[in-house]
């Protein structure tokens, strides 16, 4: 998770927290062993209860037993990139041995409705009481709560960010026909607002686990994005949505004018126009906009906002690339052909298509499997045979991240947020203490131990007692809000030497639960 900074009062700004989740397809090789992958994931030993010593977390995911990644807690989108890039080489590393691995959203190949889908979730935190209070009086038209309004405010910016966030894909439809499409998640969006993320997806997802002890903040969870290889993409996608988020809680503007008469149909239609001037039903202006129409009109929304409140150098820089890919967008979508997801990987398959004489409009079997392995090895972690990262090599791909910044995200957590002192606990209990690890979980707010109710330690006095039954306890040291605060850390530095001092203690204590114990889900 990541935060960037929104108006507190009139101008002062607040942090914000986003993360990104992603889950990875894989493809195995030869020789692989489905119930050994298990037991081989599951007895990595870089890990405390699935988190990492940088902050992350690392699992299995379920039902699909995919790998999966979550960043860290952070407040900065370049941070948040590292980490995401951190997960890459983690991944990698860690199975490289087994399959290979693609960071995309869509299994391949096989007609459309028989394509599997994975997830590239965003985690924002949202000042939910502050959007509720700004907005109550805005577009009356829409009633309800604030994360279903949020169809007006936000959805047609998210139907419409996929021109300069959409990763590509060639798709063969239910009709047998294969095209290529901007985004690879558009046509797996059912419905404008809802909680499902398996099966009727929602472009405004429903989900508040804040996962936070205080009330003040909730989560924002979106499923409709792309997992992104350009930085620039990926840039885009949690600046500008991060800018957004920041003028709906302060109740900037009446989205009446660009509210969408379909979202759902709309984010297809803009996914299937690789000129992105392919238009949509605006109900509020009774006119047709464009993808690039309705992000021009976000766009000049926060040139406004900025004019009277503080701004970071980040936003600015966010607003400067927001300006500069729209404007080539209009232009030629092509100018971007090593800036942004969706284009390059176009590039490659025109490329393909022009040396091997095919006519992407009427592609063979033969020809349209050729360019789905185009389409997925873009993907591949593997930095020897991925396109990506060949295409990264030869300097034809704007990069922002550098590669200090991703080994220290490898290593090392977030320094501002509570993710420091959950890596630090996990780096300190794996390097001095592996024989103690069964005894303690660790979750995104809190690390728990038991103990024997008849033992002894001072450390019950710094932890938040639970009865579990006449015998046992369980002691919860909590990681406290996202952000990192000074009795966080001071309790923290308690907890560690009454480690040091009490081994023995902890040796006794019962066993947890197993491994693949899960608080959260």
């Amino acid at each position: 998770m990541l935060f960037l900074k929104i108006i507190q009062g009139e101008n002062k700004m607040k942090k914000r927290i986003i993360g990104i989740e992603n889950e990875y397809r894989i493809q195995a090789l030869p020789g692989f062993d489905k119930s050994r992958y298990k037991v081989y994931f599951r007895g990595l030993k870089i890990s405390l209860n699935q988190f990492l010593s940088n902050g992350a977390r690392f699992y299995l995911d379920f039902p699909s037993e995919l790998p999966e990644y979550c960043t860290p807690e952070v407040t900065t989108i370049r941070e948040v990139l590292a980490h995401e890039r951190a997960g890459d080489y983690i991944v990698w590393e860690s199975l490289k041995d087994m399959m290979e691995i693609f960071r995309r959203n869509t299994s391949q190949p096989g007609l459309f409705y028989k394509y599997l889908a994975s997830g590239c979730h965003e985690n924002y935190l949202f000042y939910l009481d502050e959007a509720i209070k700004s907005t109550a009086n805005i577009y009356p038209q829409m009633s309800g709560h604030i994360l279903a309004r949020l169809v007006a405010f936000l959805g047609p910016f998210l139907v419409s960010r996929q021109i300069f966030c959409g990763a590509g894909w060639w798709l063969t439809n239910e009709d047998g026909r294969s095209y290529f499409n901007i985004s690879q998640r558009a046509h797996f969006m059912k419905r404008d607002y809802g909680g499902d993320t398996m099966q009727n997806r929602a472009i405004i997802n429903s989900r508040n686990e804040s996962l936070c002890s205080s009330s003040n903040y909730s989560r924002l969870h979106l499923i409709v994005g792309d997992s992104n290889m350009s930085d620039l993409s990926g840039f885009l996608k949690l600046g500008t949505t991060s800018i957004v988020l920041r003028m709906i809680e302060a109740g900037f503007f009446d989205p009446q004018d660009i509210v969408l008469v379909d979202p759902v149909a709309a984010i297809a239609v803009i996914s299937d126009d690789l000129s992105c001037k392919a238009t949509v039903q605006a109900g509020g202006l009774h006119r047709s906009l464009s993808a690039i129409d309705i992000q021009e009109w976000y766009l000049n929304k926060a040139r406004e906002f900025f004019e009277c409140r503080e701004v970071s150098e980040e936003e600015k820089e966010v607003i400067k690339y927001w300006q500069e890919v729209l404007d080539k967008l209009r232009r030629d979508p092509m100018l971007l052909k090593e800036e942004i997801d969706w284009v390059i990987k176009y590039n490659l398959i025109c490329r393909y298509a022009e040396k091997h004489g095919v006519d992407l409009d009427h592609c063979s079997d033969e020809e349209s499997e050729a360019l789905r392995v185009i389409d997925t090895h873009y993907h591949s972690l593997n930095p020897e045979r991925g396109l990506y990262h060949k295409l990264l090599g030869a300097g034809k791909i704007a990069k922002l991240i550098s590669d200090k910044e991703v080994a220290l995200a490898i290593k090392s957590p977030p320094t501002d947020t509570r993710a420091k002192v959950r890596g630090d606990f996990i780096s300190f209990i794996l390097k001095n203490h592996a024989d103690l690890v069964r005894y303690f979980i660790v979750n995104w707010d809190a690390i728990r131990y038991n103990y024997r109710a008849n033992g002894f330690s001072r450390l019950i006095h710094e932890f938040q007692p639970n009865q579990d039954d006449e015998s046992v306890k369980a002691c919860v040291f909590n990681l406290g809000d996202p952000f990192l605060s000074t009795e966080t850390c001071n309790n923290f530095q308690v907890l560690v030497e009454e480690i040091e001092s009490h081994q023995e203690f902890f040796k006794s204590m019962i066993p947890t639960p197993s491994p693949d114990h899960r608080d959260y889900e």
